[in-house]
């Protein structure tokens, strides 16, 4: 796996999704990564990726279990800073870190 060298990137947060299905924070961590582990990476679209859903063999979506609560929103500025968590995960500040 390619671990990319740090970027020239400024800290605006502007979260992109690659066509690698990884969140970027912004355009420049994109192409960053793109020029230094994956020149076949383009932006699929802006916002987070989101996780595609299971289908079973009839084509339907196949249903979640559903949990007792739902997760609370994390209360956490936009700041960039980023942090590695100790699942080797890089976040973009230390409060999204202790909420994931």
């Amino acid at each position: 796996e390619c671990t990319p060298e740090p970027c020239k990137c400024t800290k605006e947060y502007h979260v992109v999704c690659g066509t690698d299905q990884r969140s970027y924070n912004n355009p420049c961590l994109l192409e960053c990564n793109r020029d230094q582990c994956n020149p076949n990476l383009q932006t699929a679209h802006e916002g987070r990726c989101v996780k595609k859903t299971g289908r079973n063999s009839t084509g339907k979506a196949k249903k979640k279990k559903k949990s007792g609560c739902k997760p609370k929103p994390c209360p956490c500025t936009k700041e960039y800073h980023p942090v590695c968590g100790t699942d080797h995960r890089t976040y973009s500040n230390p409060c999204l870190l202790r909420c994931n």
